[in-house]
């Protein structure tokens, strides 16, 4: 599978032609103009361990170099130059398969420490990273293509699981549909490929090392998004492939694959024969070729390619319209009927689109509705519940005011009691004062009549008037209320 990131990679744009081959590490690039010679020569990139390229709308080549530390570089390529350009995935390991579509978008596929990679571009925004569809992180990138409509076609290796999924995703609004399960046992090392046809039928065959077939699958444009995959085909072979790729020849697409010894085998997928197609011998170089929307696969007897061996087209001419057999060419009447026969698959294929959107949509509107319903009764529930609160609040708020108001009297009156505590306080400790000071003056007066007490106790002559005296005394003491 990463073998194919090393091959050499030919493209022929409008006005000029790109080779670009890996050797030794270093990533050489070849140019030529229409009728010319290739180039010099040119290195643009070393330390190279692998590379994957695609082709713009606008024919600039977009090109994708993985260094020794698995870190990508973005280089494009025009007629006059080779720049520079960031690009929003740093790192990845092999393989990373990239693809642009007639629309002007792109995708980017690749993995790092056996985590899926993926990145979106749109004219209006670049390239940006996009988040991986749940369940198929631990998963590698075994096929890319984009359709003419920009519809991304994804082949996908599971690594823990060890199956090969497809899955379909619309660059409009990012649908993707459920994976569909091709291989449910797979060898790690197997080799898978995955192609459109001229139709925009989707072409997939892989290698299954245990059975020792290569097995096909295609799915119709009618039945997309959600269905078309027709039977299962497989083709017994006695040797384990390099190589498995489509060509399409005329109206017939064609399945090949290259053995070990370098013997190349046809299989003609309509009535499932075999031939071989070459001798040891003869000179084969594999080649992948960049189109609008996908890589294919190729020989050809020389580096850079002057022809291809396989399909014997002559690269000189430039020509990347669809052929025709000579009959189609003169009848006219069959060209129409053709062109009308893809209008009306286009339209078909429209058609299926916006029944599908439109069964969406009601299976969105549907669902909102319920889940309106659903809050909606929730929501009526939480407000009754809300309203016997407030009402239980609202009593318990009025009984909280009745004990207050009664609180308010008590504590009024309690305030009552204090100030004429406090005024009854004062009157006594007034009162206590007086009676300290009038007894402190009857202590006196006590003190002076002991003392003349004891004057008269040491003059007994004198006796009788010392008596008379003391009861003058007492009748004159005042009382405690003066």
């Amino acid at each position: 599978m990463y073998k194919s990131l090393e091959l050499p990679y030919f493209y022929c744009a409008e006005n000029q032609s790109y080779f670009l081959q890996l050797c030794e590490q270093e990533l050489i690039l070849y140019r030529r103009s229409q009728q010319s010679d290739w180039s010099e020569k040119t290195v643009i990139f070393n330390n190279c361990l692998h590379f994957n390229a695609a082709p713009d709308r606008e024919g600039i080549l977009h090109i994708l170099v993985a260094d020794n530390n698995n870190e990508l570089f973005y280089l494009l390529a025009d007629e006059n130059n080779i720049r520079k350009a960031p690009f929003v995935i740093k790192k990845s390991h092999a393989p990373f398969l990239l693809a642009f579509s007639a629309t002007g978008h792109a995708c980017f596929c690749g993995n790092q420490a056996g985590r899926l990679l993926e990145a979106a571009f749109s004219p209006e925004h670049g390239w940006s990273e996009r988040k991986v569809a749940a369940g198929l992180e631990t998963s590698a990138p075994a096929g890319l293509a984009i359709d003419r409509y920009g519809g991304i076609h994804l082949l996908l290796q599971h690594i823990e699981k060890n199956t090969l999924i497809y899955q379909y995703r619309s660059h409009v609004q990012n649908p993707r549909t459920e994976p569909y399960l091709l291989a449910s046992v797979i060898n790690q090392e197997a080799i898978s490929v995955l192609s459109l046809d001229s139709k925009q039928v989707v072409h997939v065959a892989w290698y299954d090392p245990k059975s020792g077939t290569v097995n096909y699958c295609k799915r119709i444009s009618g039945g997309w998004p959600h269905a078309g995959w027709q039977p299962e085909e497989s083709l017994q072979i006695n040797f384990p492939p390099k190589l498995l790729a489509f060509c399409e020849q005329g109206r017939a697409l064609q399945l090949w694959g290259v053995e070990e010894s370098g013997l190349l085998y046809v299989c003609d997928i309509k009535d499932g024969r075999r031939q071989q197609k070459s001798s040891e011998q003869e000179a084969q170089h594999p080649v992948r070729v960049g189109t609008l929307g996908l890589n294919s696969f190729n020989l050809t007897a020389a580096l850079p390619p002057d022809g291809w061996y396989f399909t014997s087209e002559i690269l000189a001419d430039g020509n990347k319209k669809e052929g025709f057999g000579s009959d189609e060419q003169d009848n006219i009447l069959l060209i129409h009927a053709r062109r009308l026969m893809e209008g009306k698959q286009l339209l078909e294929f429209q058609l299926h689109k916006k029944e599908a959107s439109l069964a969406q949509l009601r299976q969105m509107m549907e669902r909102t509705q319920e889940s309106y319903n659903k809050q909606r009764h929730s929501w009526d529930n939480h407000l009754s519940q809300l309203a016997g609160t407030v009402q239980r609040l609202t009593e318990t708020l009025k009984s909280k005011e009745m004990e207050l108001t009664l609180l308010k009297k008590q504590y009024q009156q309690l305030q009552n009691r204090l100030i004429n505590a406090e005024t009854e306080k004062r009157e006594r400790q007034a009162e206590a004062i007086f009676l300290r000071s009038k007894l402190s003056e009857n202590d006196a007066l006590i003190q002076a009549l002991q003392s003349k007490v004891d004057e008269q106790e040491n003059k007994p002559a004198r006796g009788k008037s010392f008596l008379e005296k003391l009861v003058e005394v007492i009748h004159k003491k005042p009382s405690v209320k003066d």
